[in-house]
């Protein structure tokens, strides 16, 4: 909705835990950014969830394109889901002054995810349910099967990283003197210079920060400045755009705005098809046994390379194309705007831990070929005092064999499962530890250097409403 009322007001919670009070309208646009944000964690979590599984034995080449869209951006691509986050961040909190407190959670996070987080996850696995004859998650003997190396399980850490640069760097081009179209010019001509070069001759520049700092860029330098381009041009120029569409004479068309949603919905649909539908007759024509050991994500790695997914032209148009996937996702979100949001609220627990807790099964015979391939897959269960609740996904595949319309469906249940078992837990405990963090930065002396940014008030919170975030609140992602 393009005219919602400035009236009333409401409190709510942003994604580090922070209490504010927001008009009806905030709120309302608040509700669309946690309806995104739980799309693109679905889309993540299900990227990762198929990365572990071995499917060529067990199901169709249109079954495993029709998988590869529900992750919702194809390996090696622009990964848009991870746009969506970067546009979502820069809405929310551009607008504001420089807070600390989210410099502090954003780091805290990205050191936790190393440890103690791995330890504790190893620990519940064997408390609750008693660790599988075949392993858990970061067990390195097993997972070294399917990976390669057991940090990959954690790998997902560094887009926090790529959050808290753009959250800076923002701040600090705010305070300068160099006009915010130069700024965010400069950040597109870095991007376009990197397409071609790629990553690989980038060498990490603190390696003796290695584990717990790795500044390797993954995905490739130009991913990280186009998502520094994207948050910029949303920080500076985001609210304006807004506003201007607020404004327009078809903003008040009632007729329009109950459409507008649906119809963002299915031409966001007609452009994901196009990029997975050519996937199933290169699995049909490729040699089957060839690949029938790897597993998925190997595939789709090798699927685009083979359609040139990394030349320049395709890197750039492919970026291009997220920006509308994203644009048509802020519209098609209002469809379910309410269960959509409610998910969106756990996105902060999901995106961190959705493969902390995963199952090592046996899939189809021994590899033939490959270097980290092998017979063992990884996905998600769960198992209480040693009895099966919900059976690893990779079993269910292969017991549904020849019914593709059930594997998909399962693929999609055991998705939302992950987030509702592993995400929410998590999330509440992110958000105890969040609010103990906040206390200590309160003490940082008055005199601390502080950026220019929107009025304090606007993001402040008094002791009541400090009251309830203790109490256990949760509105927020």
């Amino acid at each position: 909705r393009l005219n919602v009322s400035e009236a009333d007001v409401r409190i709510t919670f942003d994604s580090l835990g922070g209490v504010r009070r927001e008009s009806q309208r905030s709120a309302y646009e608040r509700d669309v950014v946690l309806a995104v944000y739980a799309v693109a964690a679905f889309g993540v979590v299900s990227e990762h969830t198929s990365q572990g599984l071995r499917l060529a034995y067990f199901m169709t080449p249109w079954g495993e394109a029709a998988l590869e869209m529900m992750t919702l951006s194809m390996n090696m691509s622009s990964y848009w889901t991870l746009t969506a986050f970067i546009v979502c961040s820069a809405f929310l909190y551009a607008p504001e002054p420089f807070e600390w407190h989210r410099v502090v959670m954003l780091l805290a996070m990205y050191a936790l995810m190393l440890w103690p987080w791995q330890s504790i996850a190893l620990l519940l696995h064997g408390v609750v349910s008693g660790p599988p004859a075949e392993g858990t998650s970061f067990s390195q003997a097993v997972i070294q099967g399917v990976y390669g190396d057991p940090r990959t399980l954690i790998e997902h850490r560094y887009f926090l990283i790529v959050l808290l640069a753009a959250y800076c760097l923002f701040a600090a081009g705010r305070r300068s003197s160099v006009a915010p179209h130069v700024q965010c010019l400069v950040a597109a001509a870095f991007t376009v210079f990197w397409i071609p070069n790629g990553w690989y001759n980038w060498k990490n520049p603190a390696p003796f920060l290695v584990p717990w700092v790795n500044l390797y860029p993954v995905h490739g330098v130009h991913m990280w400045g186009f998502w520094l381009t994207v948050y910029l041009v949303t920080g500076h120029y985001g609210r304006r755009v807004l506003a201007a569409i607020r404004t327009h004479r078809l903003a008040q068309h009632e007729r329009l705005q109950r459409l507008l949603p649906r119809v963002s919905a299915i031409l966001l649909v007609c452009f994901l098809a196009p990029f997975f539908l050519t996937a199933p007759p290169f699995f049909a024509a490729y040699d089957r046994q060839e690949y029938q050991d790897w597993h998925h994500w190997a595939i789709t790695a090798e699927f685009s390379s083979m359609t040139h997914q990394a030349s320049r032209m395709n890197r750039i148009l492919d970026m291009a194309c997220s920006l509308v996937l994203v644009g048509l996702l802020f519209f098609a979100v209002q469809v379910a705007l309410r269960p959509l949001g409610w998910l969106g609220g756990f996105s902060l627990g999901t995106f961190c831990a959705h493969r902390s807790f995963l199952t090592v099964t046996t899939c189809g015979p021994p590899t033939k070929t490959g270097r980290w391939e092998s017979n063992q897959c990884l996905s998600f269960g769960v198992r209480i005092a040693g009895v099966q609740i919900l059976p690893p996904l990779q079993t269910m595949i292969e017991r549904t064999a020849g019914y593709t319309g059930v594997q998909l469906l399962l693929f999609a249940c055991y998705v939302l499962a992950t987030i509702v078992c592993v995400g929410v837990p998590v999330h509440f405990v992110l958000l105890r530890t969040i609010s103990a963090l906040q206390r200590l930065v309160r003490l940082i002396p008055p005199g601390f250097p502080r950026f220019r940014g929107a009025p304090p008030e606007a993001s402040s919170s008094s002791e009541g409403e400090q009251a309830l975030l203790d109490a256990g609140c949760r509105d927020s992602i």
